[in-house]
């Protein structure tokens, strides 16, 4: 799903970024996962029955922890006030740099 300022990003750079519909996956060749924002498969889509067991799972979520999540291989999963924090925290820790396009 995607909120309204995402739906608006994506409405002026779709043709700049590679985005698959979720159909147009063979989840049962994807080797690693990553959620963002959300720690539950179940919330994230329809997938989580096609993925392979051995799937390397990473999350970032700032949700509190609930019975149905995922059991992380790495990432962070602090209740701080935005994901994008933990984001923002990676990306320093890794010296990240970003391009003027992906720091829009």
């Amino acid at each position: 799903k995607q909120n309204a300022a995402v739906k608006q990003f994506l409405s002026i750079y779709r043709d700049t970024l590679p985005l698959y519909e979720e159909q147009e996956i063979t989840w049962g060749e994807v080797d690693h996962l990553t959620l963002v924002d959300v720690a539950s498969l179940e919330r994230a889509g329809s997938f989580a029955s096609a993925l392979k067991e051995d799937v390397h799972i990473t999350v970032y979520d700032h949700h509190p922890k609930q019975p149905d999540h995922v059991q992380a291989d790495d990432g962070v999963i602090d209740e701080v006030g935005a994901t994008v924090t933990l984001l923002i925290e990676e990306c320093l820790k890794h010296n990240v740099t970003f391009t003027p396009f992906e720091a829009t």
